[in-house]
């Protein structure tokens, strides 16, 4: 291991939050307890601000961190994505995701990796978020629909995505649990059309039932909303 690798390890092994650690190790059952540190997010995230402008600056240890793949600790995949948030360049930033994703193995890694770029290149992401969503790498697809759920909800949502997502096929839970995510997070932006998708069975059985079970849970929709869910 080289010594930048092992000064970034070194830091994050320093920020060790033992606590955090019992109580995060169980949301995220699939990595064994050995590969976290319990490094809370606010606190990996300064650190990655820090490394991206020393990195400006001319220190190499963050592009050796980021050539570094596969990483052996949860926080290093966390902090690699964090510092991909960074880039603002379009095209690197799809590159660097390209790389990194296939080494996603948990769903907070992914979901946590949001780069704000994408909110400045809405064709290229949406394009980018289809390729995504067609990969039959669980935490790929996962993230690319994510993609659609973040950005393109507002203005640029068109009916059509919903074919996109639903179109998936896997039998995956984290790939179900983020169709689910996506649908419950259109409902609180445009109730009455997933409700109607709810009523008409348009909705596999297992993603209408999660889904439900997510706007029942969500503190967007009204009440009486909730009330014509529980009808269903």
């Amino acid at each position: 291991m080289s010594d930048a690798i092992n000064r970034i390890r070194s830091n994050l092994l320093s920020m060790a939050d033992e606590g955090y650690k019992s109580f995060h190790s169980k949301l995220i059952p699939n990595i064994p307890a050995e590969m976290i540190i319990g490094v809370r997010t606010p606190e990996l995230r300064r650190y990655a601000s820090s490394l991206y402008s020393v990195m400006k600056k001319g220190c190499a240890d963050a592009d050796e961190f980021l050539s570094s793949l596969p990483h052996y600790y949860y926080e290093e995949n966390n902090l690699h994505g964090f510092l991909i948030e960074k880039c603002t360049d379009i095209n690197e930033c799809f590159a660097m995701l390209d790389v990194f994703l296939p080494h996603v193995d948990n769903w907070a890694t992914c979901d946590m990796t949001s780069p704000k770029i994408f909110g400045k290149h809405k064709k290229e992401a949406f394009e980018k978020a289809c390729q995504w969503i067609s990969s039959s790498h669980t935490y790929t697809c996962r993230f690319g629909i994510r993609v659609l759920m973040c950005f393109f909800l507002g203005e640029d949502f068109d009916i059509s995505h919903t074919d996109i997502v639903l179109s998936v096929k896997s039998d995956d839970y984290y790939v179900k649990m983020m169709k689910a995510w996506y649908l419950a997070s259109l409902g609180a932006e445009r109730f009455f059309l997933v409700y109607d998708m709810l009523r008409k069975e348009k909705i596999p059985a297992d993603i209408r039932k999660m889904t439900s079970r997510k706007l029942l849970d969500s503190l967007r929709i009204s009440r009486e909303q909730k009330e014509l869910i529980k009808l269903l």
